[in-house]
């Protein structure tokens, strides 16, 4: 079954911290063993127990040390140790440019002596000396001990987190607010923290899902055939949703249009934004880019890659790199980057597409239907945009000046209120 677990937020304030001269900062060169052995200790028959040995923990804490999770940050992250023993861990990373708390440790034989309040605070100070204002971290279900600590704290539920068996792979995904399902579907480019400007916004008027698809972000990706299609139908079951909004980006699109083909049932409303259809043929200038990027990942050179694909989502045709958002590129930079480390995994994972595809039977679609393109996007997805207008009855297209390829990143402001106003319209 899927481990449920609650995100939760602290607005940072300065904190009284007591003194305590068996604390100290955790180095990630020398606290390796003391804390793995700390976390196999300390979580050995609590719900969060699944049987790891102690090279499961030690693998764990050098992915957090690695800063495979996030930026891990040595001068926010304590220790207490006494006569030799590890006793109480914290370990803080930045993760979607917030700091969150990845792990808080306390060994059985020192419960109930407020070592991880005390460890809280002195990380709290940390990151108010870094100039943060805000901290995360996410508690399991039922762990009613250390939710208490944390309420007691000042931390507050925001969102329920998920890690879900779905079809033999585990996908990571939040879900906050209530009433009509959202389901929010990434780019190819990106995971789902491309949708944090919609997550809790929309929360207050609907039950919004978001997820990494199979062999992004938090998902893994087993060495199988595999279908994004019947992963979403999987876990809409799983979230007993009989009828969902679908909104998708890019391949987030793509991958909605043709699960609203296979599974009409489910899906209450579409809406595409900057969507591929499948069974279409790139432009002759569009493959040419397509292999340089593939060329330079080839050789080695994923930065360069990188760099060709912001240029040519990310930035547009029209536009120079100097012209964009620096926080926008950025983060497709972090994310494509992860997700073209993932080559390997790929390879081995292939995607079974939608049989016939999409191009041809989009006047199969009945959902209300939403078209959104940026208007200085490639004319490969400008012309895409005029197919699904035309082909789907009733569908309404949206060109979004200023903007790429990716408009609910660029101007997250705007794109809420077209998509609130097609919501409300419904």
């Amino acid at each position: 079954m899927p481990r449920q677990r609650f995100k939760m937020r602290l607005d940072l304030t300065a904190q009284p911290v007591v003194q305590c001269d068996d604390c100290r900062a955790v180095s990630a060169a020398g606290d390796l063993l003391a804390v793995s052995q700390l976390m196999l200790d300390a979580y050995r028959g609590t719900i969060d127990d699944d049987g790891e040995t102690l090279e499961d923990a030690m693998s764990e804490v050098q992915k957090t040390f690695a800063s495979e999770y996030g930026t891990f940050w040595e001068d926010c992250s304590f220790l207490i140790e006494r006569d030799g023993q590890a006793l109480s861990a914290i370990l803080v990373t930045l993760w979607r440019e917030a700091p969150i708390i990845s792990f808080v440790m306390t060994h059985p034989s020192a419960k109930n002596q407020g070592l991880a309040a005390l460890l809280i605070k002195q990380s709290i100070n940390a990151l108010l000396a870094r100039g943060y204002t805000e901290l995360y971290l996410f508690v399991t279900k039922g762990n009613l001990a250390a939710q208490h600590l944390y309420e007691k704290l000042g931390f507050r539920v925001v969102s329920t987190g998920f890690v879900a068996e779905v079809n033999g792979a585990q996908l990571g995904y939040e879900m906050a607010g209530a009433g009509q399902p959202l389901v929010l579907l990434h780019s190819g480019l990106a995971d789902s923290r491309m949708w944090d400007s919609q997550f809790e916004a929309f929360a207050r008027q609907y039950r919004v899902i978001r997820y990494d698809l199979r062999g992004y972000g938090r998902s893994t990706l087993p060495p199988e055939p595999f279908s994004h299609r019947a992963d979403l139908a999987a876990l809409l079951g799983f979230l007993e949703v009989e009828r969902a909004i679908l909104v998708g980006s890019s391949l987030g699109g793509q991958v909605a249009i043709d699960f609203t083909l296979d599974h009409p049932e489910l899906v209450a409303a579409l809406v595409t934004v900057g969507a591929g259809i499948s069974g279409s043929e790139p432009s002759d200038w569009l493959r040419r880019l397509w292999e340089e990027i593939d060329a330079l990942a080839e050789q080695g050179d994923t930065a360069g890659a990188v760099e060709l694909e912001l240029r040519l989502w990310v930035d547009g045709p029209a536009r120079t790199p100097e012209q964009v958002d620096s926080g926008v590129r950025e983060l497709i930079r972090q994310t494509n980057s992860a997700n073209m480390a993932r080559e390997a995994e790929q390879a081995l994972a292939p995607s079974q597409p939608l049989d016939p595809p999409a191009l041809n039977r989009l006047g199969e679609i009945r959902a209300p239907t939403l078209v959104v393109v940026g208007a200085l996007d490639i004319a490969d997805k400008l012309a895409q945009a005029d197919q699904l207008a035309a082909g789907i009855a009733g569908a309404h297209k949206v060109v979004m000046p200023g903007t790429a390829h990716l408009p609910s990143l660029e101007q997250p402001e705007r794109f809420n209120r077209i998509l609130l106003a097609f919501l409300n319209d419904l």
